[in-house]
């Protein structure tokens, strides 16, 4: 959910996921993605409960170094059903 999505699908996708339950954590990350007794801690400090922790990386924070004026260009691909 980077920039490279308009900022209303993003949000219409936030609360999507909210009314099925799901606890979006966005802007924070674990250190150690096993849950000890059933718990993960943000390095916010946050607790959360989990049985399963699905593991997500943005490549774009790994790019900040890069000066500007080089465009980094998302891509989509749309497939039939």
């Amino acid at each position: 959910m980077n920039p490279v999505y308009p900022e209303g699908w993003r949000r219409s996708l936030t609360q999507k996921i909210a009314k099925r339950g799901v606890h979006l954590v966005l802007g924070d990350r674990i250190e150690d993605i096993e849950p000890r007794n059933g718990v993960v801690k943000t390095t916010a400090g946050e607790r959360i409960a989990a049985d399963l922790v699905v593991s997500s990386l943005s490549y774009l924070s790994l790019l900040k170094f890069l000066t500007h004026g080089i465009a980094i260009v998302g891509a989509h691909t749309r497939s039939s059903p």
